[in-house]
């Protein structure tokens, strides 16, 4: 019927027959939970009385393609039938095959995988209303979808601020008082590459009630807050509109017209290293870095492997988007910014204005979330703020949308890895060659070896190791730091070799990973009593039991184990102040708190070294007139560098107080600081840590991961987790447990869950939403997580014998992956695939 100008005034369902029909549906998405469908279906069955033959089925699909697919034909084949013969189940699945034509989007899965999985919930269902002596055994957890258990919960983390940010009444940046002058700003972005900007049009969007201003630049830079001339990668910014509100703002940037003019040869887009190393365009690769002696030589061994790992990117995802605000003052302006690092905003607001630093104040009380991502890329959105602060004499505000920051903002380093390796028969390296191209996107803007270079080796022996770092350029956003940069990367790569040589040599993966440590480490020991406590054996003898029995249902375990190396750079300052009228203490410092509980544990510091109450002791927010040239907060270190600051000014308070105190030992602390006071003893100390002050050490974790596969749908749920980690004596334990398992999530969507698509003609991001990005949800962690912290394990190193916690664990999520594989080994074996390496990458989805 053509429903064109109809409308549907009923629509009748008839109740159904619970003796003869039974219907099934299924919804098949990129997490457990919250999340569109990759393909979802419908089913309904009715049978005669005994099950015995089917008078008549209704089969529908979604997600095949933007119309819903009926499957009429195979409906019609199969009224009448004995749906559980073999033979007729096979006629349905061709014809199913000819009515099931999926689309491809770049979008979507690829249209192959959409077909197998509408196939395979078609024989989900036949399998679910089979009478059990129809189906053999081992095809019988086919039937069902993966579900997981209800558990416990668990008690919150407290944190100083725990209270305020659950309630709502945490203030971040945007929740500053609104006052009726300020002006918001955003971006006009680009909406090609491979081009150059003709001109730019904005009258129609100044002609808008509501805006003030708009701004494009016209001067070449190293790395442009708007780009004057060339298109490096599309959403680049091109200009800046400001106005009364943000809604204004956000409209009035879509009436502003950019006109391009072809600027290179080609009309290709790179947008990974491959694209860059198949084009042979030497100019967008250069050398970094070299790690160990290349070995041209013929190496005599038992095996010779070879193969290439893809990693791809991943967006930071923090609650809160890039935000900024500024306010001019009589002296210059006053900087409110959602960053990680004070100083490079600062210096980029003084250079794009062509003022003294010394006119900028910059002020951070809290990020909502950072991991990397608001390091580099928040001093363009300060700038930009500060630009139109600045030409304006009005408070600015700058909130990016969801959509613009994951479209304009750099993210993890992408990164492709080449190998050979020659091992004996008991899996041990007897050469190790390594290429790597890391994906920094439009230019060179951080230092990547420097985080890497530690990292490399996860605690192996590297004499036979050669590895090559190369920096790629794409017409992709600068990329940056992300939690655990380089580390996550380098991880994977040996640790990946590691399971590779395992399959070649049929050895278990631990084993090879022990027979390429150095003899004299101690986590040799720790790896092997690590595999006992978790009672890694029985489990796989359960495992490979259990898949014996299922075919359509598979386990899999894995351990990894980690060598997070904790370098220390730059600057960073703590004043302690203790005030006479109660005794009580603030601190500011150069950290940044953005969720990782710094606050808390600095706090804690203060209080012990003190011998004060821990609420005696308030966190102030980080100043630059305070700490200035400050480095960022980032690779786990700003916690413990903070507190070694802080050891010692509360240190050098102590020996100021403590002849007061030998003359008066009957006073209490607030009449002790009452009495300094009184003697104008001095109740302030700043204190400035550098990086010679503390030496490196390691962070040595091992994970074990166990997963069950639904081999129909692909998807997965992880059933156990189990975290070794070096702490130290922990600052917080309940803190450090919150980062153990932020960590490894963090980790775990990297590399199951999050995918950034590009469109290859235009190299526009099509996954910049929630809709379409997909991070863990509350269903997707593991069902059974346990950490446990390593303990007495070198003590003395660190500060207060405590170890970072926040980033490290990320490169242990690998482990699932492995554990994934584990399972698909056998079902690729069920299917006749023995014996075959097959590589899994990031994101394997």
């Amino acid at each position: 019927m053509d429903m064109k100008r109809r409308i549907i005034l009923k629509i009748r369902l008839p109740a159904m027959d619970s003796t003869r029909d039974i219907l099934r549906t299924y919804k098949v998405m990129p997490r457990a939970q919250n999340s569109h469908a990759y393909v979802n279906a419908g089913f309904l069955f009715r049978f005669n009385e005994r099950r015995s033959r089917l008078l008549s089925i209704r089969i529908c699909y979604g997600g095949i393609h933007p119309r819903f697919i009926h499957a009429a034909s195979t409906e019609q084949a199969l009224n009448g039938v004995d749906i559980f013969d073999n033979n007729v189940l096979q006629r349905a699945f061709a014809s199913l095959d000819q009515e099931i034509q999926p689309d491809s989007s770049v979008n979507e899965p690829l249209p192959e995988y959409r077909k197998i999985l509408a196939l395979g919930l078609f024989y989900r269902a036949i399998l679910s209303v089979a009478p059990e002596e129809r189906v053999q055994q081992q095809y019988r957890s086919g039937a069902t979808m993966i579900e997981r258990p209800n558990y416990p919960l668990t008690q919150p983390l407290p944190k100083d601020t725990a209270l305020e940010q659950t309630s709502g009444e945490a203030e971040y940046v945007n929740d500053m008082v609104h006052l009726p002058d300020d002006l918001w700003a955003t971006f006009v972005i680009a909406s090609q590459t491979n081009s150059r900007i003709s001109y730019i049009d904005a009258a129609v969007a100044l002609k808008m009630p509501g805006v003030v201003a708009a701004k494009h630049n016209q001067a070449e830079e190293t790395e442009e807050i708007l780009a004057s001339s060339e298109i490096l990668y599309h959403a680049q910014p091109v200009g800046m509109i400001v106005a009364e509100s943000f809604d204004i703002a956000q409209l009035a940037a879509k009436k502003v017209k950019v006109i391009y003019e072809r600027s290179t040869n080609t009309d290709q887009i790179f947008l990974t290293p491959t694209d860059v190393l198949e084009a042979n365009d030497e100019d967008r690769i250069q050398q970094s870095v070299t790690l160990g002696e290349q070995n041209d030589n013929t190496v005599e061994g038992q095996h010779t492997l070879t193969g290439r790992l893809v990693l791809g990117s991943q967006y930071h995802f923090h609650m809160e988007a890039q935000t900024c605000i500024c306010s001019p003052t009589e002296i210059g302006l006053d900087v409110y910014a959602a960053t990680q690092w004070m100083d490079l905003c600062q210096r980029a607001i003084a250079q794009c204005l062509g003022i003294h630093e010394s006119r900028i104040k910059m002020i951070v009380r809290r990020l909502g979330g950072g991991f990397g991502g608001k390091m580099y890329p928040t001093s363009q959105i300060a700038a930009a703020t500060a630009l139109a602060a600045f030409l304006l004499n009005r408070t600015v505000r700058f909130v990016m949308t969801i959509e613009q920051n994951m479209m304009t903002m750099g993210k993890r380093y992408a990164s492709e890895s080449e190998y050979e390796v020659v091992t004996d028969s008991n899996g041990q390296i007897l050469k190790l060659q390594n290429t790597i191209y890391e994906d920094f996107g439009a230019t060179y803007n951080s230092n990547v070896p420097g985080q890497v270079l530690p990292n490399f080796s996860n605690g192996y022996n590297t004499e036979n190791w050669y590895w090559q770092l190369n920096l790629v350029k794409t017409n992709k956003p600068s990329n940056t730091l992300a939690r655990s940069p380089g580390t996550l990367e380098f991880t994977a790569m040996i640790e990946n070799i590691m399971e590779h040589i395992a399959r070649a040599t049929s050895q278990d993966p631990i084993d090879v990973r022990l027979a390429n440590m150095p003899e004299d480490t101690d986590r040799r020991q720790f790896i092997t009593d690590f595999r006992t406590s978790t009672d890694y054996e029985t489990r796989k003898t359960e495992i490979d039991e259990f898949n014996t029995q299922n075919r359509w249902k598979k386990r899999g375990i894995a351990i990894v184990p980690m060598n997070y190396r904790i370098h220390f750079h730059g600057v960073r300052y703590a004043l302690v102040s203790i005030h006479h009228g109660d005794g009580s203490v603030t601190i500011t410092h150069g950290g940044v708190e953005m969720g990782q509980g710094i606050n808390t544990k600095l706090a804690q510091v203060a209080a012990h070294l003190l011998g004060i109450d821990y609420d005696m002791v308030k966190i102030m927010p980080s100043l630059n007139t305070v700490s200035p040239n400050t480095i960022h907060s980032s690779a786990s270190i700003t916690t413990v560098s903070v507190a070694y600051a802080i050891q010692q000014a509360c240190q050098t308070l102590l020996d100021r107080i403590e002849p007061v105190r030998e003359d008066n030992s009957g006073l209490d602390w607030p009449q002790l600081i009452q009495r300094c006071f009184e003697q104008d003893i001095d109740l302030a100390a700043l204190h400035m840590y550098k990086h010679s002050d503390l030496e490196a050490f390691s962070v040595f974790g091992v994970a074990c991961a166990e997963v069950e596969l639904d081999v129909l749908t692909g998807t997965t749920l992880l059933r156990r987790v189990d975290i070794l980690q070096d702490t130290g004596e922990s600052m917080n334990p309940l803190l450090d447990v919150g980062q153990i398992e932020g960590a490894f999530i963090f980790g775990l969507g990297y590399w199951h869950h999050e995918k950034l698509i590009y469109n290859p003609r235009n190299g526009k991001l099509m996954t910049n939403r929630t809709w379409n990005y997909k991070i863990p949800g509350a269903k997707d962690i593991p069902v059974d997580f346990r950490v446990a912290f390593l303990q007495n394990h070198n003590v003395e190193e660190g500060i207060l014998r405590a170890k970072p916690t926040g980033e490290p664990t990320t490169a242990l999520a690998i482990v699932v992956l492995f554990a994934i594989r584990y399972a698909l080994n056998s079902a690729r074996s069920d299917a006749g695939n023995t014996d075959t390496w097959f590589q899994m990458g990031a994101p394997s989805t």
